[in-house]
């Protein structure tokens, strides 16, 4: 009786694994992780079918929204989200990390959500596609989400969506119409890889804190934050070439490892995540931390990070708003509305509880539109309007000064 208690226990874990929601995942994945062999990496097996999945249509700096099913979350752990330049990913593709979530991904919760293989109760995160040289609006990419999980076996989850990015609408700032100079032009680092038979594994009740997290970075409140174990691709290694595995890794691995670290970059329009283990807002400089589910103040430090970690949050060229950051809105109000300050500079995001976050400033050359409502709506500003326009009234002078050489 007990076996089949226990079997019964398993069947109902297994069946309770955690699925990419959105965005729409491609193939038909299951629920469990990759193989411990690494065997199915990367997309959980499903690289060969993303050319032909379902299209995610990202637009640069506009927030994107990652969400689950399942309710098994391990206790959480850390996520990252991780953009291809290929719609074929295979075991040598370099995935190039644009959002790393240290802790409380899925969930911030001890064990597991109440059993639901279809729930939804797991957090939701948000992020951005950045507006950097290495990704080009107009063409498609495989973005990956994964996960290392804190609590139970060793493993790594992955899945894999069809996206297509695209620049800002004319009548909002253009991110591909800057010059590279003053764009985010740092390396993306590659994707973290670990508990799939390459030599790097994460210790169990340990929420990993990221080798190379990258310039997007939040962190859960009361993460237990801890350092991968093994061959990890220690900081200033490069991936490995695509002839093989790393020297100290098995014939079965992905051939993947960490990337050199990231230097001083611009971060991305400030993602803010919700759900029922609590929220997460910017702290600055591109460095998040937990509100409370109770809705208290997202104002206290964010959880202590290595030296090296807060130089690449904190050292960036410029903060991502302009101007001060205006105060935290008061009251209460609907969970999920944005609240955008007078100035449109800033804005607030409602959490749990019915209370207002910490103000978020808004990325440079944009404004949102002030007041409260459920849709973030934001446009370019005259600045910004006018360079353009300067631009392109000296493209067509020019234009017409060569025409009428040619005449």
């Amino acid at each position: 009786m007990k076996t089949f208690t226990c079997l019964l226990a398993l069947a109902a874990a297994a069946n309770a694994h955690m699925i990419m929601k959105t965005p729409t995942p491609a193939g038909s994945p299951n629920n469990s992780p990759l193989d411990a062999s690494g065997s199915d990496y990367p997309c959980k097996g499903a690289g060969g079918q993303v050319a032909g999945a379902t299209e995610n249509t990202m637009v640069v700096g506009v927030p994107q929204t990652l969400s689950f099913t399942g309710s098994a979350v391990h206790g959480g752990g850390s996520c990252q989200v991780s953009i291809a330049d290929t719609i074929n990913p295979d075991r040598n593709t370099k995935f190039m990390v644009i959002h790393s979530i240290e802790g409380g991904c899925p969930a911030n919760v001890a064990g597991n959500l109440p059993e639901d293989p279809s729930g939804s109760g797991a957090a939701t995160f948000q992020y951005t596609i950045p507006d950097h040289p290495d990704i080009a609006p107009g063409k498609q990419y495989t973005l990956a989400w994964t996960w290392n999980n804190k609590v139970g076996n060793r493993e790594m989850y992955m899945n894999c969506a069809l996206v297509k990015v695209e620049a800002a609408s004319k009548k909002r700032y253009a991110p591909s119409n800057m010059p590279v100079s003053k764009r985010q032009a740092a390396p993306l680092p590659d994707m973290f890889v670990a508990n799939i038979g390459n030599g790097c594994t994460v210790p169990e009740g340990v929420d990993v804190k990221y080798p190379n997290p990258g310039a997007s970075v939040e962190q859960a409140q009361g993460a237990n934050l801890g350092a991968p174990q093994g061959n990890c691709g220690p900081v200033g290694n490069d991936s490995p070439p695509a002839g093989g595995p790393p020297a100290g890794t098995s014939a079965s691995s992905p051939g993947a490892t960490s990337a050199p670290a990231v230097s001083n970059s611009v971060a991305p329009v400030a993602p803010s995540s919700t759900g029922d283990s609590g929220q997460y807002t910017q702290t600055g400089g591109g460095v998040f931390a937990t509100v409370p589910a109770d809705g208290s103040s997202a104002t206290q430090a964010p959880v202590a990070t290595s030296a090296a970690a807060a130089t690449t949050a904190t050292s960036a060229a410029a903060p991502v708003g302009t101007g001060s950051a205006a105060p935290p809105s008061t009251g209460s109000c609907e969970v999920g509305a944005w609240d955008c300050s007078a100035d449109g500079k800033s804005f607030s995001r409602c959490v749990a509880g019915g209370t207002w976050s910490a103000s978020i400033p808004m990325a440079a050359g944009m404004s949102c539109t002030p007041g409260v409502s459920m849709n973030f709506a934001y446009n370019a500003s005259a600045k910004s309007n006018a360079k353009r326009d300067l631009r392109s009234h000296v493209s067509r002078r020019r234009h017409n000064a060569h025409g009428a050489a040619l005449s």
